[in-house]
C-alpha cells in the first residue's frame, strides 16, 4: 500500500490567481457566468478575454501535473507566469527552469488508467482527447456524454485517480481495481442510449397519413382513398403517395425523418406539418426548413441568443460578431444573413446552431452537449440532427411507415 500523505487538487482558478494571470474580481466573474450557464470555467475565461488559448493550455497542463504529484506548485505558478511573459509553451517554461520529469511518477493521468484497465482503446483515447482538445471540456465529460464510458466506471475512474492522488492506493492496486470493475459492469451500448433517452422529452408519435393532412398536402379523403390503394395493391402507404402524386420521393424521406424527430421529442407535430410544407412548396431542403421553424422560435424567446451561442461554442469570435450586431442593428440587414454575407460562417453551420439552439430550449440538450454536438457537426460536416443520431443520442422510430 501506498503512503498515506494527501495532495490537496489545486483548482484552475485559483493555480491562475496565483500565478498572478488572473485577477480576483476576474476570477469571481467568470465563476459567476460558468455556474449561471453551466460552461467550464476554461471557456468562459476565453470568452471573456482574460486568457489566451495558449495560457488557458499552458494552465490545464500545469494543473494536471500539479495534480498528480508530478510538479510541485511553485514550480508551476514560475512556469505559468514565463508562459505568459515570453509567449512560450509550458514544455518550453518547464525546460528553463530546469525541471525534470520524474518517471516514476507518471502514469497516473485519467487517459493512462482508461487505457491501462482495458476500459478504452487507444483510438477511443485519441477521438476523445481530440474532442476534448476541441470543446475545452473535461475528457470525462467527453467520454459519459458520447457514450463511450458509462457512469458507473467513469466514477470508478475518477476515484482510483483521487486516490493515487492522496497516496491510498498504488497505482498498481488501482488498475486492478478497475479491471474487476470493468468485468462487473456488463451494462452494453444499448442500454446506454436506452438510459439517456429515458430523461429526454418525448411526444406523441405521428402516423405518417396525419403528418401529411396536418401539413395540408393530403385531404381527410386523399387520406382515405390512399389507404385502399395501399391495403389492395400491397403498397407501403408512402409509395402510394409517390405513386399518385401527392409527394416527391425527396418529400417522403423528409417525412420519414420528420416522423423521427416528433418520436425523439426534438419536434413536434405542428412543428413537423409546416417544416414538410416548406419542403413541399419552397423545395428547401429538411435542415432549412426546421431552421426556419428553430429562427422564428428564437424571436419570439431570448433564451441563449444564437450570437450567444455561437460564442459559446467557439464557432465565432467576439470580434467577428461586432460589425454583424452593428449592421443588422442599423437594420441594413438581418443578423443571420450578415454572418452569411461577411463569411464568417457558412449556411450548414448556421442552420445546425440554429437547431441546436431550439434543442437546448427544449431542454432535449444541455450546453455541454450542445458543444459537443456542433463541433462533431463542423468536424464532420453533417447537420445536426444527423449528429445526434451519429452521437446515439436520439431514439430510431422502429417501423417509419406503420398505420396512417
Amino acid at each position: 500500500m501506498a503512503g498515506t500523505g494527501t495532495i490537496k487538487p489545486i483548482l484552475i482558478g485559483e493555480l491562475l490567481f496565483t500565478a498572478g494571470v488572473l485577477r480576483r474580481e476576474d476570477l469571481s466573474r467568470a465563476l459567476q457566468i460558468s455556474s449561471e450557464h453551466g460552461l467550464p470555467i476554461g471557456r468562459v475565461l476565453i470568452i471573456l478575454q482574460y486568457l489566451s488559448e495558449e495560457e488557458l493550455k499552458a494552465a490545464l497542463q500545469a494543473q494536471s501535473l500539479i495534480n498528480d504529484g508530478i510538479l510541485a506548485v511553485a514550480m508551476g505558478v514560475k512556469a505559468i507566469d514565463l508562459v505568459k511573459c515570453n509567449k512560450v509553451k509550458l514544455d518550453q517554461a518547464l525546460e528553463h527552469l530546469g525541471w525534470v520529469r520524474s518517471e516514476v511518477l507518471e502514469g497516473n493521468k485519467l487517459g493512462e488508467l482508461l487505457l491501462g484497465s482495458g476500459m478504452l482503446t487507444a483510438e477511443q483515447l485519441s477521438e476523445a482527447l481530440a474532442m476534448s482538445a476541441e470543446t475545452r471540456l473535461p475528457i470525462g465529460r467527453i467520454l459519459l456524454l458520447t457514450g463511450v464510458l458509462p457512469d458507473e466506471l467513469l466514477t470508478s475512474v475518477l476515484n482510483a485517480q483521487m486516490m493515487i492522488r492522496h497516496g491510498k492506493l498504488t497505482r498498481q492496486e488501482a488498475l486492478g481495481g478497475l479491471v474487476a470493475a470493468r468485468q462487473r459492469c456488463r451494462a452494453s451500448k444499448q442500454d446506454l442510449i436506452h438510459h439517456r433517452a429515458g430523461r429526454l422529452p418525448r411526444y406523441q408519435a405521428i402516423k405518417l397519413g396525419q403528418l401529411f393532412v396536418l401539413s395540408g398536402l393530403l385531404t381527410e379523403a386523399d387520406l382515405m382513398n390512399s389507404l385502399q390503394k395501399s391495403l389492395g395493391d400491397k403498397l407501403a402507404l408512402g409509395e402510394v403517395f409517390v405513386e399518385s402524386g401527392f409527394a416527391s420521393r425527396a418529400t417522403l424521406d423528409s417525412a420519414l425523418r420528420l416522423q423521427e424527430m416528433v418520436i425523439n421529442g426534438t419536434l413536434n407535430a405542428l412543428e413537423a406539418a409546416e417544416a414538410l410544407w416548406r419542403i413541399h412548396t419552397s423545395a428547401v431542403e429538411l435542415s432549412e426548413a426546421v431552421a426556419f421553424i428553430a429562427m422564428n422560435e428564437a424571436d419570439r424567446d431570448e433564451f441563449l441568443r444564437i450570437d450567444q451561442l455561437l460564442i459559446l461554442v467557439g464557432l465565432v469570435t467576439l470580434e467577428q460578431l461586432v460589425t454583424v450586431v452593428d449592421a443588422a442593428s442599423a437594420g441594413s440587414v438581418s443578423f443571420a444573413d450578415d454572418l452569411l454575407l461577411k463569411g464568417i460562417i457558412d449556411r450548414e453551420t448556421l442552420r445546425a446552431a440554429l437547431r441546436c439552439q431550439s434543442l437546448l430550449r427544449r431542454g432535449f440538450l444541455e450546453i455541454e452537449e450542445a458543444i459537443i454536438g456542433l463541433n462533431f457537426c463542423k468536424r464532420n460536416k453533417v447537420g445536426f440532427d444527423d449528429a445526434l443520431e451519429r452521437l446515439k443520442w436520439t431514439v430510431p422510430l422502429g417501423c417509419r411507415e406503420s398505420g396512417t
